[in-house]
C-alpha cells in the first residue's frame, strides 16, 4: 500500500514561548486525554496524546502543536509505520486492521519530530490467550533472538525495535543495533499480541566494557616487574598494546599481565592499551616510569640525593638500596633515615634494606614518613 501523507499548517502562537513541550500519554474513548498518562519531553513539536487504543473502523483526530520559533517552519507532515493497521491524513488517524503502529509528525524543516503509538483491536475477533517469550531476555548486537509462542497457530512474527517494525514472518531475530525490542504474534481469526520488551545492548548481558585499572607503578632497572591491567565486561577479554613503546624488557600478554625485568631508565614509557571482547573494545593510555637503583652507604648521602629529586607520586616511587649499619632514633631524630623520609615528604622512596648487618630498629623509626612506599628487609 502507497504511504499517505498529510500536512497541516498550525497557526503561531503569540506571547507564549517554550524550550520544551511534553506529550501527555491517553487511553481510546475520548478528547479528555484519557488516565495514567505519561509526560514525555519533546523539544519544538507535540501531539496532544501519545497513546492511543481503537477498534477497527474507529477514527482519532491528533492535534500537533509547533513551538514559535523561527528556525522551525509551522508546517507538519503526518506518517504511519504501519498503514496496513492504521492510516493517517492531516492528523485524522484510521484503524483499519487488529495491530500496533507508530504516527509520526516531522516539522517542514524535517528537524523535530513527535509520535504517539497506535494499538488496534478487532471486537469480531478471539482474544489471544497464549503467552509471548523472547531468549535472551538481555542480549548482545548480533546475537539471536528467538520468540516462542505458547498457544494457537502462528500465522506470523512481527518483530519491532523501538516502535517501529523491523522483521516479519520469523521467530528469529538478529539485531544489529542496541535498543528495545519487541515481538506481535499475529493469529489467524485472533486478535494480535505484543511481548514485553527485550533490552539488546551493545555489550555483552548489558554490562560496557571498561578498563578500571587506573595507573602503573614504576620500575627499577635489574628488578622483575609484575602488573596486572583490570577491566569489566564479559570474558574473555584479550589485551594488546594498540600504539606506543613498553619499557625495554617489559611486554603486554594477551591476559593483561605487563611484565619481565626492565633494562633501561627512563620517563618517557608511553603506550596505550586496548582491551577486547565479544561485545567491543576499550582503551586507556598509561605510563612507566623506569628508574635505575640508586645505592648508598650512608643515610645523609641519600638524604642530600633525596633533596635534589623531583616530585613524584606513590607510583613513581624511587627506587633506593641503603647499606647502613643502624637504623636507631625515631623519624622526628635528627640523622635517621626516618627523618631523612619526613623532610622529604614529597618525595616517594622504595627502600631496600637487605643485606645490612643491623639487628634492631629504633621506636617509631618510620611513623613520620608518609613518602615510604615500601621497605625491603630480606637478608
Amino acid at each position: 500500500m502507497k504511504n499517505k501523507l498529510g500536512i497541516i499548517v498550525l497557526a503561531a502562537i503569540i506571547g507564549f514561548s517554550m524550550t520544551a513541550l511534553s506529550l501527555t500519554g491517553c487511553s481510546h474513548g475520548g478528547d479528555d486525554g484519557g488516565s495514567g498518562g505519561t509526560t514525555v519531553s519533546v523539544t519544538g513539536v507535540t501531539l496532544n496524546k501519545s497513546n492511543i487504543t481503537l477498534n477497527v473502523g474507529d477514527t482519532e483526530t491528533l492535534t500537533a502543536t509547533v513551538a514559535p520559533n523561527s528556525a522551525t517552519k509551522k508546517t507538519v507532515t503526518w506518517s504511519t509505520n504501519d498503514e496496513e493497521v492504521v492510516t493517517v491524513t492531516n492528523g485524522v488517524v484510521t484503524a483499519v486492521a487488529a495491530g500496533s503502529a507508530t504516527i509520526t509528525v516531522t516539522t517542514a524543516d524535517g528537524g523535530k519530530t513527535a509520535k504517539c503509538s497506535v494499538d488496534v483491536d478487532d471486537p469480531s475477533l478471539l482474544p489471544l490467550n497464549g503467552t509471548i517469550t523472547i531468549n535472551p531476555a538481555t542480549a548482545a548486537i548480533n546475537t539471536e533472538l528467538t520468540a516462542a509462542y505458547s498457544g494457537t497457530e502462528i500465522v506470523s512474527f512481527q518483530w519491532k525495535k523501538d516502535g517501529s517494525k523491523v522483521g516479519i514472518n520469523s521467530n528469529k531475530y538478529t539485531p544489529k543495533e542496541a535498543g528495545s525490542y519487541t515481538v506481535t504474534v499475529i493469529l489467524a481469526g485472533y486478535n494480535s499480541k505484543t511481548s514485553n520488551a527485550v533490552t539488546v545492548t551493545s555489550s555483552a548481558q548489558g554490562t560496557a566494557l571498561t578498563i578500571t585499572t587506573t595507573s602503573l607503578p614504576s620500575g627499577t632497572t635489574g628488578i622483575a616487574y609484575s602488573q596486572t591491567l583490570a577491566a569489566t565486561g564479559e570474558s574473555p577479554i584479550t589485551w594488546s598494546v594498540k600504539s606506543g613503546t613498553l619499557p625495554d624488557g617489559l611486554t603486554l600478554s594477551t591476559a593483561g599481565i605487563i611484565s619481565g625485568t626492565p633494562v633501561k631508565a627512563g620517563k618517557d614509557f608511553t603506550f596505550d592499551v586496548k582491551a577486547t571482547n565479544a561485545a567491543g573494545s576499550a582503551t586507556k593510555s598509561f605510563e612507566i616510569i623506569v628508574f635505575d637503583l640508586e645505592i648508598f652507604s650512608s643515610i645523609a648521602d641519600f638524604k642530600t640525593w633525596l633533596a635534589a629529586q623531583r616530585d613524584n607520586t606513590a607510583a613513581t616511587a624511587y627506587p633506593v638500596k641503603l647499606n647502613v649499619n643502624s637504623l636507631s632514633g625515631d623519624s622526628a631524630t635528627t640523622g635517621s633515615l626516618g627523618k631523612a623520609l619526613a623532610d622529604n615528604s614529597t618525595k616517594y622512596s622504595s627502600i631496600d634494606l637487605s643485606g645490612n648487618t643491623f639487628t634492631s630498629i629504633g621506636d617509631y623509626a618510620f611513623s613520620r614518613c608518609t613518602s615510604l612506599t615500601s621497605v625491603t628487609f630480606a637478608t
